[in-house]
């Protein structure tokens, strides 16, 4: 996950993430216009992932709610500058195998809101944009020891000081 769109937008969550939309896509339109199998739907939106169609809509959806041009464009072609994200990513991984069981999402974000300063205010401390985490993994997902449970872009002393709590966010069974 370099500093490239296609890193990104192509990463293992997007992708699973994507197949989630097309499938509940297929289910969704297979009831409503049964003359096509849930297949076909499915075939039909990947199609629609892959000739753009979907980022323009997305880009659409933006300028609608009054998102620059400048803004758009920037969080198309190069995402994590976009966003602010000024760290190079530190994998945080599992040290057992198993079946990833659960995540404590209230504690995950309590240590990238508050210990981070990445909520969206400055109530407490001093907001800081270019920090956070992406999640790879789904619940039920199989993890090996090793695997990559999230991406953590923070500065070294947080890596360092807050890498073991955030992998005890992840419950593997």
């Amino acid at each position: 996950m370099g500093g490239t769109s296609t890193n990104l937008w192509d990463s293992r969550s997007i992708v699973i993430q994507r197949k989630l939309v097309i499938d509940f896509f297929a289910k969704l339109m297979n009831s409503e216009f049964p003359v096509l199998s849930e297949l076909e739907w499915a075939i039909y939106a990947e199609d629609q992932f892959k000739n753009g169609s979907i980022i323009k809509s997305f880009a659409n959806i933006l300028l609608a709610h009054n998102v620059s041009n400048k803004t758009i464009q920037s969080t198309l072609t190069d995402p994590l500058n976009a966003l602010c994200i000024g760290y190079n990513p530190v994998d945080i991984v599992a040290y057992s195998s198993g079946t990833l069981i659960g995540i404590d999402q209230r504690k995950l974000g309590e240590i990238i809101n508050r210990n981070l300063n990445a909520a969206r205010n400055d109530v407490e401390g001093k907001y800081d944009p270019t920090v956070g985490a992406v999640i790879m993994n789904r619940l039920g997902d199989k993890i090996k020891e090793g695997t990559v449970l999230c991406k953590l872009f923070a500065d070294s002393f947080a890596v360092e000081t807050l890498s073991g709590k955030i992998r005890d966010c992840f419950v593997i069974g």
